[in-house]
């Protein structure tokens, strides 16, 4: 595993470490961080020459149209439903030894209608923190979460 070394967020000026899966990361995973690069990003795309005016004109409302027909009830889809892991299981091999906790992760998943790892792994570890802090056993989170919930 290779080192990434901390960036500072091009919105919110904090100081993050990029994801290994996207080293060459600007903004940090803060929703409103998440909502300025997308912006910056379609800004981007949109500034390039050849797409301009990727959306206007009678070729690109047909465009439109073919694929809405090829593509019915698209925007009635309800998101997370039939997700699907984007990657193999490797990152959770440390939690999953037995069935029950195969169990918790899957019921995590669902839950939280996400299947990507770090995603899993995160509630996984701030559950585990609060179940402890309820119990009067401390908090986790210091150890192996915060490798998850700095991401």
């Amino acid at each position: 595993m290779s080192v990434h070394c901390p960036c500072i967020c091009l919105c919110c000026k904090e100081i993050f470490i990029p994801s290994p899966h996207a080293p060459w990361a600007k903004y940090c995973s803060q929703p409103a961080c998440r909502k300025a690069s997308k912006q910056a990003s379609q800004a981007q795309w949109l500034n390039k020459p050849e797409n301009r005016n990727y959306f206007c004109g009678s070729q690109h409302v047909d465009r439109v149209r073919q694929w809405r027909k090829e593509h019915p009830g698209y925007w009635r889809r309800k998101k997370g439903r039939k997700a699907r892991p984007l990657q193999d299981s490797v990152a959770l091999q440390d939690l999953v030894r037995s069935p029950s906790v195969a169990v918790l992760v899957g019921f995590l998943a669902s839950q939280t209608g996400a299947a990507l790892q770090e995603t899993v792994a995160t509630t996984f570890w701030n559950m585990h923190s609060r179940g402890q802090a309820i119990m009067g056993m401390g908090s986790v989170i210091g150890t192996k979460g915060a490798a998850y919930a700095s991401g």
